[in-house]
């Protein structure tokens, strides 16, 4: 999906935690296997046409695993953007909430 999305000239991507919910598999393989997959995809390309990759996360204990793998990959990250070739910046991450769900709908006014 990555090389599709760069083929295609997309800048933005986001993409579920697959199989971590419903499914049951294991949210740390999970978060292993999705986080090292977009790493290494941004880590290889010279001039990565994707500049947002996100992962959508619904529940906080798949968060804690995927929060817990970018922390154990945040220094090879942080050298890899610092270190990068010719200067680029590299992948980054950051963690951005949903809104909240218990926001009060608006109410309809009368015409």
């Amino acid at each position: 999906a990555l090389h599709i999305a760069e083929n295609n000239q997309v800048p933005s991507i986001a993409f579920p935690a697959i199989s971590s919910g419903i499914f049951g598999v294991n949210k740390d393989l999970v978060a292993v296997a999705m986080t090292d997959t977009i790493l290494n995809y941004q880590f290889r390309s010279l001039a990565p046409v994707l500049s947002s990759i996100r992962i959508v996360i619904i529940d906080q204990p798949t968060f804690s695993s995927f929060a817990k793998h970018f922390s154990l990959r945040k220094s090879e990250v942080e050298e890899r953007r610092t270190v990068g070739a010719g200067g680029a910046t590299g992948p980054g991450f950051k963690y951005l909430p949903l809104p909240s769900t218990t926001a009060k709908p608006k109410s309809k006014r009368s015409e």
